[in-house]
């Protein structure tokens, strides 16, 4: 993967930077935090999706390319990757791309699959490429015995070993072991961080400071987690906790990856308050039952892959936008799709994955359906080849044997679908938020100055229907 050609194409760089140089206009401004260098700060959430996690950092680079910087960070799966490299490398206000590139160019992916070589040779044919035949059904059946007492005792394929080594070493060069070492990181202010000048005392409540939300599923107490801020649920000093482990329970793929086995979670007095406030769980109705005593962490995604919710706050108007990315678009209107029924042994595979996704989506659908407003905030990178015929493949996820020429799509179609969003963001809308075309029928001159008088209204009518149901 020749990263330095990627950053160094004019075709990327020189439309990044003219717009970084446009948003330095209030009137297309597209935050209201900024600091002493003249950066613009956003929060940013990222869907998971394996391999296809490439182009998020492709994504983050052409944010700050164009001089946005990061605060709040959040993630699911591929995306948690992503969230805690960018919340560990460096200060806030500091790029974390150039590193992030430097660590992209020099991974090798493959080692990540750590099961041993009869699990490499099975991973190898049911992630092929080549249509399901009967043959090949007939081989993976083979396959699947050389390997099924690690799936029938360990609930995965590969153990996540190396993946955990290689992120904790990561996290030690940046200086950080602990939580309690990424959380002082976080609360460093970037120097001169302020209001940008105008913006009405109304729409503050002191500045914001660098958050980590990273999504995970316990299975045990079928427990959405978010972590770090549940993780006095698992461990009984979780300041000391490496933040790779949050990571590592977030990553795993089901049967993929190994879940993450906690045992012995504390059961001190105080467990049960805590366990009633992050996850609602109340034991006080029959003394026969007990608070979890393991967890089973697993693929945050099989909840919530794209946790846009975490940086919610219905109740004020936003100083600074939360971004969602999500990999691979809503095809949830994608006539153009062959009907499952239609393909054999082929749909059969093709309905599992439907099944799957419409499982792992419908949180994150309902809660864009029940606060329309982050419509508004959402891109989505569409992690495909496009054939000469016009035909689209999807970009594998599972593929640790990713082609270069596959990872540097996803780079580049991470960072055009940033560079289109913030333009965007950052243009003239109607007053119902559509893009004005021509200019002069716009009511804001900038998608974020749309966004928080949406915000502003429905904060009034949330107030307003408290008062009246107080």
């Amino acid at each position: 993967m020749n990263i330095d050609a990627l950053i160094r194409d004019s075709r990327l760089t020189d439309p990044l930077d003219q717009l970084g140089e446009s948003l330095r206009d209030p009137e297309h401004a597209v935050s209201d935090v900024v600091d002493a260098a003249g950066h613009q700060y956003v929060d940013l959430v990222m869907a998971g999706g394996g391999l296809r996690g490439i182009a998020l950092v492709g994504y983050t680079w052409a944010l700050e390319r164009m001089g946005l910087r990061l605060l709040g960070v959040g993630g699911t799966s591929a995306g948690s990757i992503n969230a805690l490299l960018m919340a560990a490398l460096a200060d806030p206000g500091t790029a974390v791309s150039p590193r992030l590139l430097e660590i992209l160019g020099g991974v090798d992916f493959h080692r990540f699959v750590d099961g041993g070589a009869d699990v490499r040779d099975f991973l190898d044919l049911a992630l092929n490429q080549r249509p399901l035949t009967t043959f090949k059904l007939l081989r993976l059946g083979w396959r699947l015995l050389a390997v099924r007492e690690r799936l029938s005792t360990r609930y995965g394929l590969n153990p996540g070993e190396h993946f955990l080594y290689w992120l904790s070493g990561l996290l030690a060069q940046a200086g950080i072991a602990t939580t309690a070492e990424l959380v002082a990181r976080q609360a460093r202010q970037p120097p001169g961080l302020a209001l940008r000048a105008g913006v009405a005392v109304a729409t503050t409540a002191g500045l914001p400071r660098g958050r980590l939300v990273i999504v995970a599923a316990d299975l045990w107490s079928q427990t959405r987690v978010e972590f770090p801020r549940m993780a006095e649920l698992y461990w009984s000093d979780p300041t000391q906790v490496n933040p790779a482990l949050y990571v590592r329970g977030s990553m795993a793929f089901p049967f993929f990856f190994e879940p993450l086995r906690l045992t012995e979670l504390p059961a001190d007095p105080g467990a049960a308050v805590r366990w009633a406030k992050h996850a609602g769980l109340v034991t006080a109705q029959s003394t026969d039952r007990q608070l979890p005593t393991r967890a089973m962490l697993t693929d945050g995604g099989l909840l919530s892959n794209f946790p846009i919710d975490v940086f919610h706050t219905p109740d004020r108007v936003p100083r600074l936008p939360t971004f969602g990315v999500r990999l691979q678009a809503d095809h949830r209107v994608d006539a153009g799709r062959p009907f499952v029924g239609d393909r054999g042994l082929a749909g059969l595979a093709a309905f599992s994955g439907m099944l799957i996704d419409t499982a792992t989506r419908q949180l994150d659908y309902e809660f864009i359906r029940r606060n329309p407003d982050y419509r508004h905030l959402v891109s989505e990178i569409p992690c495909e080849r496009v054939h000469p015929d016009g035909r689209r493949e999807p970009i594998p996820a599972l593929d640790f044997a990713l082609p270069a020429a596959d990872k540097e799509l996803l780079f580049r179609q991470g960072a055009e679908t940033a560079l289109a969003f913030v333009r965007g963001f950052a243009s003239p809308v109607t007053a119902d938020g559509r893009p004005a075309d021509p200019p002069a029928a716009a009511a804001y001159s900038s998608k974020w100055l749309f966004y928080k008088e949406l915000r502003r209204r429905l904060a009034q009518v949330q107030a307003t229907a408290a008062e009246a149901g107080g």
